[in-house]
C-alpha cells in the first residue's frame, strides 16, 4: 500500500527532539511549506515563541496524525503529564515518560505500559493519577461518566480541606469512599516515583505529601502554622524530614490536626459577653466571677486553667466544666450550652455538611437481567478498537441503546447487534448480507408487529437473506459503510469504503454471474473476519496489522482468485454435463414399476375355463374349508 504523499494542511505531533530541543514538550503543528526535502511547519499552539520550525521531509512524514486528532481536541502536551488511559476492559492512570515509534509509554504502578494515542482518554490532576494508580477499574463497573464523577468529587474534597481552623486533613479522610477497594493508611505511606514536568528529575514522594502540597499550595488552603516550611516547593519535592513530622504528629493527636477542644471553664468565662452575663443574672463583675471560679476549681482543672493548656481528653474536660456549672454556677449552664452547640462543631459534621454528594463504590448488587446484553473480555477489548473517540469508553448497554434508537437505515436484530459489537464476521455468525437497508417505514412496520424482542440480545443471530443481484450486495455494503461512519474509528471506515468500491468493481468486471453471489458473499465474510482478528492481535502486541486490510479488497488478491477459478471450473462442468430431464409428472417417491402396463397372464385358457366361477370371479381353492 502507497504512502500518501505529505501536503501543505496535513499536521504533525512532533517532539522536542524533532526541533532541536527548542521546546520542552511535544506540540502539533500543521504544514505550510513542502519542499523536495525539506518541511516548514508552524505550531497550532496558541503564545508559543519562534512557533515556525524546519525539519527534514522524511522524518515529517513519519510524524503525521489526522487532521481530528491536532484540531478536534483540544492540543495536549502529553510526555510527563499525568494521563488516564485504556487498557484491555479497564482503566488505568499513571504518567506519560517516552516515546516509542508511534506510541506512548506510561508508567503505572502496575508496570511501564505502551498505548496509542487512541488510548489515551484524557489528562488528569497528578494528585488524582496518584491516589488512583493503585489499581485498574473496570470498563463495565466503572464506565467513563461514573469514574469522571469521582475524579470531580474527590477534587471538590480537596478544596473544603483547606478551610481555616479545621486542622492537618488525612489522605484517609479525603480517600474514605475508596476504602473497601484498598488499605488507604498504607496507601498514604507508599512512595511513589514522579517525574517533575518542569524540572525532569525522577523523585520519590508520599501520597501523603502530595496530597497536602495540592492543599495548601495550589488550592491556597489556610494552613497551621509551621506546615508550610515542611511542603517544599514542588509536589514531587518531599523534604527529608516530612515523614517524620508527620509520624510525629499522628502519635501526638491521632490525625495530628489542631483540632478545637472542649471549652474550658476559664475560657468559657473569659468569652462571656456583658449580655451574657446580665441574660443569667449575675450583677458580679467578670473580673469577681473569673476569680472566685479559678479558686473552686479542683486542683487539676486549676492546674489546667493556669498552664493554658488543652487537655488530652476532651470528653473528660467538658464532664468536669458540667459538674462544675452545675454545682457552682447553675445560672450559667444554659449559656454554656447553647455556646457549645456553635462553638465546637466537628471537623468530621462540618466537612460532612458541605462536601459534595458521595459517589456509591460498592453499589448494592442487583441482579442482572438474563436479557441484558454481556460482552466478553475479547469483545471488549476488540470493540475499544473500532470504536471511533465519541462511542469509545461507553458501556455496551449504552451502545446498543444508541444503535436501536439511531435513525441508520439499517435493520438492527437484538442477534445482530450482539455480533455486531466487535465486528463478528464470518465464523462468528455476522455476514455482509446483514446490512441491507432498510426504508424508515418499513422499520416501523417490524417494530409495531412485535415479532422480536428488541431487549433480548441473547436470540442467536438471524439467517443471512440470500443475495441474487449485485443492487443486493451494492446495498449491503453500502449500509455496512453507513454503519461505519458512524460508529467506528477512521480506520474502519477505510476499510469499509474499500469493500464498497471494490463491490461496483466486481459487477463492472463481469467475471462474476448473479447465481455465483452466494460465493462472493462467502469471501467478503471471511476477509472481514480476519480484520476483525487482525484487530484482536493488534490489542493486545501493539501492532499495525489491520491498517493494510484497505488493500486486502482487490482482484489482486489470491485467495479471491482461487475462489474465481473454482467458480469458473464449476461453470465448465455443468455446461459439458447437462443434468438429465426428469419427467415432472412423475413423482419422487413413484416405484419403477408403477406406471407400466401389467403383465400378461401365461395360466392357458383351457385351465382358466375349468376353473370355477361365483358371481364371475374365480374361487381361489386355498381358501376353501
Amino acid at each position: 500500500m502507497t504512502q500518501r504523499q505529505l501536503q501543505v494542511g496535513d499536521y504533525l505531533l512532533l517532539r522536542p527532539e524533532d526541533v532541536g530541543g527548542t521546546t520542552t514538550r511535544a506540540f502539533y503543528a500543521s504544514v505550510v511549506n513542502v519542499a523536495r526535502s525539506m518541511v516548514t511547519v508552524v505550531s497550532v499552539l496558541s503564545g508559543q515563541e519562534d512557533s515556525r520550525f524546519e525539519l527534514a521531509r522524511r522524518l515529517a512524514e513519519l510524524r503525521v496524525v489526522p487532521r481530528s486528532e491536532a484540531t478536534g481536541l483540544k492540543p495536549r502536551e502529553w510526555p510527563r503529564q499525568a494521563v488516564w488511559v485504556s487498557a484491555d476492559s479497564s482503566y488505568r492512570s499513571g504518567q506519560a515518560r517516552g516515546y516509542s515509534e508511534s506510541k506512548l509509554e506510561i508508567w503505572t504502578t502496575q508496570g511501564v505500559m505502551s498505548v496509542t494515542r487512541r488510548q489515551l482518554v484524557s489528562d488528569v490532576h497528578p494528585l488524582i493519577s496518584i491516589a488512583l494508580g493503585f489499581q485498574g477499574w473496570p470498563i463495565r463497573a466503572w464506565p467513563k461518566p461514573r469514574l469522571q464523577a469521582l475524579h470531580a468529587n474527590l477534587m471538590a474534597k480537596l478544596e473544603d480541606m483547606g478551610r481555616p481552623n479545621r486542622g492537618i486533613p488525612t489522605v484517609p479522610e479525603w480517600l474514605g469512599e475508596l476504602a473497601p477497594l484498598a488499605d488507604i493508611t498504607q496507601l498514604a505511606r507508599a512512595q511513589v516515583e514522579w517525574i517533575d514536568p518542569a524540572s525532569g528529575l525522577s523523585q520519590l514522594c508520599s501520597l501523603q505529601h502530595a496530597f497536602l502540597f495540592v492543599v495548601y499550595q495550589e488550592m491556597q488552603g489556610q494552613p497551621p502554622s509551621g506546615l508550610i516550611e515542611r511542603l517544599g516547593t514542588t509536589l514531587t519535592e518531599e523534604p527529608g524530614n516530612f515523614r517524620a513530622w508527620i509520624d510525629r504528629l499522628q502519635e501526638q493527636g491521632g490525625n495530628g490536626a489542631e483540632h478545637q477542644t472542649a471549652i474550658t471553664a476559664q475560657a468559657f468565662l473569659a468569652s462571656l459577653s456583658d449580655d451574657d452575663a446580665s441574660d443569667a443574672g449575675d450583677a458580679r463583675t467578670d473580673e469577681q466571677e473569673r476569680s472566685e471560679i479559678t479558686q473552686a476549681l479542683p486542683a487539676g482543672s486549676a492546674q489546667h486553667a493556669a498552664g493554658n493548656r488543652v487537655s488530652t481528653n476532651d470528653d473528660a474536660a467538658e464532664l468536669e466544666l458540667l459538674e462544675f456549672l452545675r454545682d457552682h454556677r447553675p445560672h450559667l449552664l444554659q449559656t454554656y450550652m447553647r455556646r457549645s452547640a456553635t462553638q465546637t462543631v466537628s471537623p468530621a459534621t462540618t466537612s460532612l455538611r458541605v462536601r459534595p454528594a458521595t459517589i456509591d463504590i460498592n453499589p448494592a448488587p442487583t441482579k442482572r437481567n438474563k436479557k441484558a446484553f454481556c460482552a466478553t473480555t475479547d469483545q471488549e477489548r476488540v470493540h475499544q478498537v473500532f470504536m471511533s473517540e465519541i462511542h469509545k469508553g461507553k458501556s455496551g448497554e449504552a451502545y446498543m441503546e444508541y444503535l436501536t434508537t439511531s435513525s441508520l437505515p439499517l435493520d438492527f436484530h437484538p442477534g445482530m447487534l450482539s455480533r455486531l459489537y466487535d465486528i463478528g464476521f464470518g465464523s462468528k455468525g455476522l455476514s455482509i448480507s446483514h446490512f441491507g437497508r432498510i426504508g424508515y417505514l418499513e422499520r416501523l412496520r417490524k417494530a409495531a408487529k412485535g415479532n422480536v424482542d428488541m431487549t433480548d440480545f441473547t436470540l442467536p443471530v438471524p439467517a443471512s437473506p440470500v443475495l441474487s443481484s449485485w443492487a443486493q450486495l451494492h446495498a449491503a455494503t453500502r449500509g455496512f459503510l453507513h454503519y461505519c461512519s458512524e460508529m467506528c474509528d477512521p480506520t474502519t471506515i477505510c476499510v469499509a469504503a474499500a469493500l464498497d468500491n471494490f463491490a461496483l468493481q466486481l459487477e463492472g468486471w463481469n467475471h462474476w454471474l448473479p447465481n455465483e453471489m452466494p460465493t462472493v458473499v462467502l469471501w467478503i465474510n471471511a476477509t472481514m473476519e480476519r480484520y476483525r482478528n487482525a484487530a484482536a492481535h493488534d490489542s493486545l502486541s501493539g501492532a499495525s496489522t489491520r491498517a493494510e486490510a484497505a488493500g486486502w479488497f482487490s482482484n489482486a488478491n489470491p485467495e479471491l482468485q482461487s475462489i474465481l477459478i473454482t467458480a469458473i471450473s464449476e461453470r465448465s462442468y455443468r455446461a459439458l454435463n447437462p443434468a438429465r430431464k426428469v419427467d415432472p409428472r412423475r413423482r419422487p417417491h413413484e416405484n419403477k414399476s408403477q406406471g407400466k402396463m401389467p403383465a400378461e397372464r401365461k395360466v392357458p385358457a383351457a385351465v382358466v375355463e375349468a376353473l370355477p366361477h361365483k358371481d364371475g370371479k374365480e374361487v381361489y381353492f386355498r381358501f376353501l374349508s
